[in-house]
């Protein structure tokens, strides 16, 4: 799916109404650092794809919700994981980067 087809489909009514029932079935935080949303700011959630290629697939469970700067993370950690060099060692690249997580 193109940049284009992509943002043409988030227009339509059957996207817009698949995102509002995710977000009120799943509640207005995100899913990743569970930072809640109200009123006029959940609209600032975004609902991220874990299959991009089938973007049209409305199964929830192939979706997360999530704040801006969580998505921006797992856009980037995707296109790391994708990329043309790859990661050669998956487990020790995300534990190392686990290492720099603060533990609460």
């Amino acid at each position: 799916m193109t940049f284009a087809e992509h943002t043409k489909f988030r227009t339509t009514r059957e996207w817009k109404e698949f995102r509002r029932k995710l977000i009120q079935d799943r509640g207005a935080e995100c899913e990743c650092c569970g930072t809640k949303y109200s009123g006029k700011r959940i609209k600032q959630l975004q609902v991220h794809h874990k299959d991009p290629a089938n973007y049209t697939d409305l199964t929830p469970e192939k979706f997360v919700i999530l704040c801006s700067s969580c998505h921006d993370l797992v856009e980037r950690m995707s296109k790391k994981l994708r990329g043309s060099k790859g990661v050669k060692n998956k487990d020790k690249w995300l534990a190392l980067l686990e290492s720099f997580l603060p533990i609460s």
